[in-house]
């Protein structure tokens, strides 16, 4: 990419909180990708035994942000599915792409980490979200689209602006690398008073999107499943930060157990269609994700072979992953027991949580 063209696709990101890639990947590269994932996904769905409901527009409505997984594993007919570590997915050209990365290095820095590489997908009949933000701090979601997203296929509706701080005065300030957390009322202001924008594109677009920005996935009214990757990406990590806990990155070994639990109680809440259970495991493994910079644990460790054939830039953004033989660079990938330490305490509350409900 251009300078000239990085600078501006850089300051209509800082304006908006989100751009946009046309056609970023090919259709022979499409098609494989959609060929591929729709195997992994209809597996999934039947080792869950999950299929889609039917649901009329009044029941889009009643969902709200809450996990309900009705017809699916996240919310109303929509499916979250962290994505294999497979030549097809685990691809430079996904994660690592020459185009976007760039944008991606930019507004995170050099030494950013990608944490996540999952997918979001609607079915017909999947609902409306509630409008929130997935997290206060800067991070972005790498969205990658392999159908295309029209209005009737829950494309993702942003409050275009509001991953910058709303002012005194009802004006948006400056973008900060600072958190950015919007309360009840200021958020209700700018859902109310700042036109919402719906990410409408073609297959093989890219979307960069802040996690600060106010968004919702919309209510899918055509006739096709709508697959779109979503990978995250945020800052070379110190530690993260949940509200007034700071999370140092703690040892896999911990983190792996503390997933495995997650798991337990997705699977038994899954087993005994206890909601509040299955919330519980979706929200100490996505802890673990973010304090472990990585979702390549145990389930999805990087092969020998796919690792060697990764670039540079693609190693380093997935320096935390778990991989076959590795060999840790201490000065890279540093691991602390005081993260063990918080993320044990944290597993202890949701053990305790977890009996209450």
């Amino acid at each position: 990419m251009k300078n000239s063209t990085l600078e501006t696709t850089y300051q209509r990101f800082l304006e908006n909180g989100y751009v946009i890639f046309d056609n970023v990947l090919s259709a022979e590269h499409l098609n494989l990708l959609r060929t591929d994932y729709d195997k992994i996904l209809r597996k999934k769905m039947e080792r869950l035994g999950i299929v889609p409901i039917d649901a009329d527009m009044e029941s889009h409505k009643r969902v709200g942000r809450d996990f309900r997984p009705e017809g699916g594993n996240h919310d109303q007919n929509r499916w979250n599915m962290h994505l294999p570590s497979t030549e097809t997915f685990l691809n430079a050209d996904i994660f690592a792409n020459p185009i976007v990365l760039p944008v991606v290095k930019k507004i995170l820095g050099e030494d950013c980490v990608a944490v996540m590489l999952a997918s979001d997908t609607p079915f017909p009949g999947a609902s409306f979200q509630s409008y929130h933000q997935d997290f206060e701090r800067l991070a972005l979601t790498v969205n990658i689209a392999l159908r295309d997203v029209t209005e009737a296929d829950s494309p993702l509706e942003v409050v275009p602006g509001t991953h910058r701080k709303l002012a005194s005065n009802k004006t948006l300030e400056s973008f900060t690398k600072e958190n950015v957390k919007y309360s009840k009322k200021e958020m209700e202001w700018a859902i109310g008073n700042i036109a919402p924008k719906r990410l409408t594109c073609s297959a093989g677009s890219v979307i960069v999107r802040d996690q600060r920005m106010i968004h919702r996935g919309t209510a899918h009214t055509g006739t096709h499943y709508r697959p779109l990757l979503a990978l995250w990406y945020k800052a070379a990590p110190g530690s993260f930060s949940l509200p007034k806990i700071s999370i140092p990155v703690p040892n896999r070994k911990t983190a792996n157990r503390v997933a495995k639990k997650a798991l337990e109680y997705r699977n038994k809440g899954r087993a005994t269609k206890n909601k509040k259970l299955i919330n519980i495991g979706s929200l100490l493994g996505r802890i673990v994700d973010e304090t472990s910079c990585t979702d390549r644990d145990y389930r999805r460790v990087v092969s020998e072979a796919i690792w060697k054939n990764l670039t540079p830039s693609a190693k380093n953004l997935l320096r935390y992953a778990e991989r076959e033989g590795e060999t840790e660079n201490a000065a890279l990938v540093k691991r602390f027991k005081k993260g063990d330490r918080i993320l044990n305490s944290l597993a202890g509350i949701a053990g305790i949580w977890k009996s209450f409900v």
